[in-house]
């Protein structure tokens, strides 16, 4: 089983999920005045955020370059399910509130970014593993070449 299944499989679960939605819209007319674009929008922004930031934070991979890009894109689209879930339960709510929530997503994106990475940059990682290598083996040629210099 892979590790990324999970991932996966939320991220296609929401789809999922947000087209039966639609299609029950469709059929079921007990919605009302709900914007079924809307909450599609929702259900997948929310979904994929969320199976971003935790494939982010769980992930094995020793680039945290990538790490980080994982957990930004989950926080963007945390942003968007948040901003369309205030737009469908909030329609009057003040615009000059907008910033300073994006402001705090940011922010809290980079710290999760830097916990999940254990604030090392993704220089340093390279580093030590390019550090911990054995130098590579000598090809003929280069053996040659030395016998050479040493037979001179």
């Amino acid at each position: 089983m892979s590790r990324k299944l999970p991932f996966k499989l939320l991220l296609l679960g929401s789809a999922l999920l947000a087209a039966i939605f639609w299609l029950l819209s469709l059929i079921v007319d007990s919605l009302g005045d709900a914007d079924v674009g809307a909450w599609a929008i929702l259900i997948i922004a929310a979904g994929w955020g969320i199976a971003f930031v935790a494939l982010g934070i769980l992930s094995r991979n020793s680039v945290n370059f990538v790490k980080k890009f994982q957990i930004m894109v989950g926080v963007a689209c945390l942003m968007v399910a948040v901003v369309t879930g205030i737009n469908i339960f909030l329609p009057a709510w003040e615009s000059t509130l907008w910033w300073p929530i994006v402001a705090i997503a940011i922010v809290a994106g980079l710290m999760i970014g830097v916990l999940a990475t254990g604030g090392r940059s993704q220089f340093e990682a390279h580093n030590q593993r390019a550090n911990s290598q054995a130098p590579a083996p000598k090809t003929e040629w280069e053996k040659r070449q030395e016998q050479q210099r040493r037979n001179d």
